[in-house]
């Protein structure tokens, strides 16, 4: 990994971290609507939630 003190590399990063923070929040609450776990997924520069596991069986997790 890369060292910086440079304040807008410090600044993006913070930022970042914020981000995705809010977005696994809002992940989180996604699962709790539907009463299950999310998956957080990423392709290329891109995060999604893939799926929502509804139950603990593994009966299920070819939808998973």
């Amino acid at each position: 990994m890369y060292k910086t003190t440079a304040p807008a590399v410090i600044a993006a990063v913070i930022a970042w971290d914020a981000e995705r923070a809010a977005w696994n929040a809002q992940r989180a609450k996604s699962g709790q609507m539907f009463g299950g776990e999310t998956s957080p997924m990423r392709s290329g520069s891109r995060s999604y939630v893939g799926g929502v596991k509804l139950s603990a069986g593994r009966k299920l997790d070819v939808h998973w």
